[in-house]
């Protein structure tokens, strides 16, 4: 796989750069409740991605949570399977989400709040 950084400029001043990378998500979109159950996982167990029972405690297939972990590290929620200070703010239990909805994280995501 070949993978290139693309430094990014925004009114002058350069953003974090961005690693594009294909294929991680199992060809799965987000789906409604994963990122919250992603991060809440990690926040239990930061190595919940690597057990080989990640799926039980995910309560989904093994190519989901690769899915899961995918998009939770693609929306910035978690910074090396660990809940990033975005994923804090939103997803925590005293986070945001109890007064948005999770479509919020679509908007942040493509850049539109």
């Amino acid at each position: 796989m070949l993978q290139q950084t693309i430094p990014l400029i925004y009114q002058n001043q350069p953003i974090s750069l961005v690693n594009p990378v294909f294929a991680r998500h199992e060809t799965f979109h987000p789906r409604f409740g994963w990122l919250k159950k992603g991060f809440d996982a990690v926040q239990k167990n930061p190595e919940v991605f690597l057990m080989g029972d990640a799926t039980v405690h995910l309560g989904v297939g093994k190519n989901m949570v690769r899915s899961i972990r995918y998009w939770c590290n693609a929306f910035k929620l978690l910074e090396e399977d660990k809940p990033s200070e975005l994923g804090n703010i939103l997803l925590d239990d005293k986070g945001l989400a109890h007064f948005v909805k999770i479509p919020l994280l679509y908007g942040y995501y493509i850049g539109i709040y």
